[in-house]
């Protein structure tokens, strides 16, 4: 039996549901994410989600919650009254979250340090982060240890703006439960940022990450098949006929309407990478050029079928991505449509889409395999050390302050505009305006993280006179940017 979505309003709150009997899955979804953070408060999503669960627990009905890139939700799975309850219950949490106390608050903390410990405490920027910085969609994917800094009045604020009914949607994979009597409170969402790609022609990145990634922005309609069929030609050609890399793993993150970004993670072992490198990106401009091949497709169509779960014409995920759409001012393609796309797409339509993709190709190599220009050039690559530290033409400290070094004759010293460092007969500086984010460590290090994405760290111990440059280094950026970090 054909279902069709059932839309409405429930006090203000679109709804998305289904028309079915017995047990369903309801959620409430916000259209808040990673992506609307600042650098400064990294994390804080995630954060209130934690309390607001905190504040209801315990529950006997089965039920949890997720922030990612594009919103933050909270399900339950179960009977309609359960599932009402528990939204209804969720939805009161919002509106008494003003009493939150320090001590809930500090609790939540050490949970989400125990759930990831190296996210809460380490700055690693990701695929995200190489191409859009650390605003928008790079936002979510530098690591969040600001969590640790942020202050009850700014998880106050940041709720207050975002976890309002002009910002909500609800979906049910059953009828609407009669139970529900969800009511948040109003206002008006703050204006969102828009995705603008730093690195914008085909690039090598020197990542702190291990092995190889290959990452394209491509049509949206298209994100799904592309990676299917790229990673069987990605295996076929690494694995099966090189033995290069066990397998390719996709990610897709939706840019905007039109867009979304295709990452492809290759897993070479160390002694491998240089050559999945080459192997990978070269591998992509013989698709480009010589078309996908049937089998390719054929693999991609059937993957992409499972996935749309055939036979079932509204799966669960698909309202969930109808909420999520409508609350970032994107359309969502039917189910219907979707496959009709990939059931007409042939393997040159296909082709064609990642011809148009491959100016965007960004590709990751971990640093410890010591890519260098020579590897980027001969693939047509420009190439990107990805270090905050940029060399200059500056080698004195022109009367400024100086700082040395306890064990050699490294020199640090700051300018109206610039933190410098002399090493033997190297100047290098950080300008002051590219600093997204400053890490106040409570093991004595200073943290600089840069619109970029990228990070240093200044360890104050190793310097004389410690105390004076960590007052310094902290003094020289607005007192906005400036949290405290854990220890690393």
């Amino acid at each position: 039996m054909t279902q069709k979505v059932q839309t409405g309003i429930h006090n203000g709150i679109p709804t998305y549901s289904l028309d079915g009997e017995g047990p369903c899955l309801g959620t409430l979804h916000f259209g808040v994410g990673m992506r609307d953070e600042p650098a400064a408060l990294a994390g804080i999503t995630h954060l209130v989600e934690h309390l607001l669960l905190r504040s209801i627990r315990p529950m006997t009905v089965l039920h949890g919650a997720a922030t990612d890139t594009d919103s933050v939700e909270f399900w339950a799975r179960g009977e309609p009254a359960d599932v009402g309850e528990f939204l209804n219950t969720i939805a009161d949490a919002v509106l008494g979250f003003p009493g939150v106390s320090d001590e809930d608050i500090a609790l939540e903390k050490a949970i989400i340090e125990a759930e990831d410990p190296n996210k809460f405490r380490a700055v690693s920027s990701g695929l995200m982060c190489n191409r859009f910085g650390t605003t928008d969609l790079g936002a979510a994917h530098f690591g969040v240890p600001a969590t640790q800094s942020l202050t009850r009045p700014e998880l106050l604020a940041w709720a207050g703006q975002w976890l309002v009914a002009d910002n909500a949607a609800l979906t049910f994979s059953g009828r609407i439960p009669g139970s529900l009597e969800v009511r948040l409170p109003s206002g008006r969402v703050p204006e969102r940022t828009v995705a603008a790609p730093l690195v914008t022609e085909p690039t090598l990145i020197v990542s702190t990450k291990d092995g190889v990634a290959l990452s394209l922005l491509v049509p949206a309609v298209d994100a799904a098949l592309l990676a299917e069929a790229l990673r069987y030609e990605l295996h076929r050609r690494l694995g099966h006929d090189r033995g290069l890399i066990y397998w390719a793993v996709d990610f897709q993150t939706t840019v905007d309407e039109d867009n979304t970004q295709l990452d492809l993670i290759l897993d070479p072992t160390s002694s491998n990478i240089i050559a999945a490198f080459d192997s990978g990106v070269a591998a992509l401009r013989e698709v480009a050029r010589d078309g996908f091949s049937e089998e390719a497709l054929a693999c991609a169509r059937k993957a992409r079928i499972a996935g749309l779960e055939y036979g079932r014409s509204v799966p669960d995920w698909h309202l969930d991505q109808l909420a999520v759409d409508g609350l970032r001012g994107r359309s969502t393609p039917t189910v219907e449509a979707a496959v009709q796309h990939l059931e007409s797409l042939t393997a040159k339509g296909l082709t064609a889409s990642l011809v148009g993709s491959m100016e965007s190709l960004m590709v990751a190599v971990a640093g410890f395999a010591k890519p260098r220009r020579k590897h980027a050039a001969a693939h047509g690559l420009a190439f990107d050390r990805s270090r905050i530290w940029q060399d200059t033409e500056t080698a004195e400290s022109n009367g400024h302050r100086t700082w040395r070094t306890k064990g050699s004759e490294d020199t640090l010293w700051l300018s109206p505009d610039r933190v410098l460092k002399r090493s033997g007969n190297k100047t290098k500086a950080i300008a002051l305006a590219d600093v997204a984010l400053v890490g106040d460590r409570s093991c004595g290090c200073v943290c600089l993280i840069d619109l970029r994405g990228r990070s240093t760290e200044v360890d104050v111990s190793e310097w004389k006179r410690s105390k004076k440059l960590r007052r310094a280094l902290l003094g020289a950026f607005p007192a906005e940017i400036v949290r405290a970090f854990p220890a690393d």
